[in-house]
């Protein structure tokens, strides 16, 4: 049998071999140099990851799956830098960024958001589980970050309107009313709801501001006015 010490070093050697087998790993298909930026990536200074970044994001779809597995890391400049790199990929790190919508760090989050706007209108979709999210601050960061999709985002704020939070929903409104004249249906269907809070008065308010000083003064007819 092995005595208490020798128990001990058998632990620690197996707690080592356990952490190198664990989830930052390059994978099978990772070059060597690859796989060397991808060390920097976890274990480097500040420097050293900006330039692991800028040599990773040039590496192609190859390196998302290792990408990928940094954003669990526990270390959240490692996540952010991580997500920088899948940005400049393209396509194939697209699920991830998504993933990556639903971050515990508000950097990370805004990075994601900001690489997902870059892919078009048919991006807008990537944010649905963003959305359902049980953070509060992630389904608030997601909401604003929708007002860069225009009209593409409409659908999703308007259901976001009736967020359990009703922080999301003052979001919501305010996201929509930044987008303007696409919006004004979302709108008025919001404004017409019962609301036990300034949901729908919100909504009001930014339909008579999207009808300019003529719905203000009473002088544009009854279809600039707002619902009261």
């Amino acid at each position: 049998m092995l005595g208490a010490a020798s128990a001990r070093i058998v632990a620690a050697i197996a707690f080592v071999l356990v952490g190198c087998s664990g989830a930052n790993h390059p994978g099978p298909d990772v070059s060597p140099e690859a796989a060397a930026w991808l060390e920097q990536l976890d274990h480097g200074d500040s420097y050293a990851r900006r330039r692991a970044v800028a040599a990773l994001s040039g590496a192609g779809p190859e390196v998302v799956p290792a990408l990928r597995e940094r954003l669990a890391s526990p270390e959240a400049a490692v996540r952010e830098q991580a997500v920088v790199a899948l940005a400049a990929i393209g396509d194939a790190a697209r699920p991830s960024l998504a993933n990556a919508l639903k971050d515990e760090s508000p950097l990370v989050r805004k990075h994601a958001s900001q690489a997902l706007l870059t892919f078009g209108p048919g991006a807008v979709t990537d944010f649905t589980a963003a959305l359902g999210d049980p953070d509060h601050n992630v389904r608030e960061d997601a909401v604003t970050a929708l007002a860069g999709f225009g009209p593409a985002a409409v659908p999703l704020l308007e259901r976001a309107s009736e967020d359990t939070d009703v922080r999301v929903r003052r979001d919501a409104v305010a996201t929509l009313a930044r987008i303007g004249e696409p919006a004004r249906a979302a709108l008025s269907a919001i404004a017409a709801r019962p609301s036990p809070d300034s949901i729908a008065h919100a909504a009001q308010q930014a339909l008579l501001q999207a009808s300019g000083p003529r719905a203000r003064d009473g002088s544009g007819g009854a279809e600039g006015h707002a619902p009261r």
